[in-house]
């Protein structure tokens, strides 16, 4: 059991780490370029990532912006 609440703990300590991540997005699959996203946490940097994702339409072809963290 102990050595089960120590996994748990380092687990729980690695995982809210923050730590440089890199957001790489496309645009309809093709490479548009990366950004850092400094100091934060895997979820709030997927967050903000997600935020270039994008869907519109111009005079009837889709694009489709697309990013995800590396």
């Amino acid at each position: 059991m102990k050595k089960r609440i120590i996994v748990f703990g380092a687990i729980l300590i690695f995982a809210s780490c923050k730590k440089d991540w890199t957001c790489s997005c496309s645009i309809n699959g093709a490479d548009a370029g990366s950004f850092i996203i400094a100091d934060e946490t895997k979820k709030k940097a997927k967050d903000e990532c997600d935020e270039g994702d994008t869907s519109i339409s111009l005079f009837g072809a889709a694009i489709v912006s697309e990013c995800e963290i590396n």
